[in-house]
């Protein structure tokens, strides 16, 4: 975290809301402190660590998909 300054690219991140490994606030660390113009956080308040296994995978696939496609 020490390094969250430097980082100035854009980027989307998915933070789930019950997560057990992963600390809830560091994306909103990320956002407060990065020099990135282009960020985007997606949190997904009822969902835990494996977003990929939870019912809000295909809205993570929709929104990571467009994400790219505005960026191309």
């Amino acid at each position: 975290r020490q390094r969250l300054g430097e980082f100035d690219l854009p980027y989307i991140a998915f933070q789930a809301g019950v997560d057990k490994y992963v600390d809830c606030f560091g994306v909103l660390d990320l956002e407060k402190e990065c020099k990135s113009q282009d960020k985007t956080t997606v949190y997904y308040k009822d969902a835990w660590h494996a977003l990929y296994y939870e019912p809000e995978y295909a809205d993570l696939c929709d929104r990571t998909s467009e994400w790219i496609k505005q960026r191309l």
